[in-house]
Order: C-alpha cells, then structure tokens, then sequence
C-alpha cells in the first residue's frame, strides 16, 4: 500500500511572493522613518500642493505627424515639446489665429468624423502651464485639447 503524504506540514504563514523593491525603495522607507525639521525653521518654503495634471489628448493626423518629425528631429519627448510650446505660445496669436478662421472653433463646434480616430497621446502638465492653458482655452471659449491641437496648427504655419 502507497503511504501518504501530508502536505499541510509544509505550509507556512509568509506570503508566497516578496514585495516588488525598485532602487527608490531604500530612500523612501528611510523618508519615513526619519523625522524631519520643520520646513519654516530651516528657511524653506513648503512646495506646492499642486500635482502635475495628466490628459489623454487626441490629436488628427497632421498635428500627430508634426509632433512625431518634431519631436524625432530635435531629440526630445513629446511631452516635453507640447509643454514648451504651451509655455511659449501668445495668447494673440491664438486669438488672431482663430479670428482668421471661417468657421471659429469653439466647445460648440467639434468636428468628429465616424470611422476615424484620432490618435492619441498621455501628456503630463506642470501646474503653472496646466493653468495657462486652461485659462487660455476658457478665455477663447475651446476645450484644452482644441486649445493644444490649434496651438500646433499656428507651430505649423510659422514653421
């Protein structure tokens, strides 16, 4: 007769996966173990609470091209251009832009056309941009996205 095992014996009370440690973890669990002075007595002044905004924004095929050979040609990421070109661009022009439109973008007026998606890219935004551009967008009555894929359009044609 075959003897039987018991394989309950060798079961133990530690999970069976080891926690994910990546080269930060060393310095965030020493963070918060030790204490820290207070931000006032050492002269400093506390940072912002503001975190950086992320937007799923999508761009027609002319905007995601120019991004792509921009982007390709001078060495950078595509976050990093759409900042700076958010950061840089006149709010003027944006207007000067639009007005030279026959059909003026707005909220109102958003061109979707079925069976073709627009391509899409995952952009982070600083705080300080994040309001230029929103404030930029509300003052022209557009969306950020359509602020973002105009600001572009007059890159573009300056270009």
């Amino acid at each position: 007769m075959a003897k039987k095992f018991d394989l309950g014996a060798y079961t133990t009370d530690t999970p069976k996966a080891q926690p994910a440690h990546n080269k930060y973890t060393r310095y965030l669990e020493n963070e918060a173990e030790s204490p820290r002075p207070a931000a006032e007595s050492r002269g400093v002044t506390a940072p912002s609470d503001k975190a950086p905004k992320r937007i799923n924004m999508a761009f027609n095929d002319r905007n995601y091209a120019l991004i792509m050979n921009e982007t390709e040609r001078l060495g950078i990421s595509c976050v990093y251009m759409i900042n700076k070109l958010a950061e840089a661009m006149d709010p003027e022009d944006m207007k000067s832009f639009l007005d030279s439109m026959k059909i003026r973008r707005s909220r109102n007026n958003i061109p979707r056309r079925k069976g073709r998606p627009l391509k899409r890219i995952n952009l982070k935004f600083s705080p300080e941009i994040y309001d230029k551009i929103s404030a930029g967008a509300e003052a022209e009555n557009l969306t950020i996205t359509q602020y973002i894929n105009t600001a572009l359009e007059i890159y573009a044609s300056e270009k």
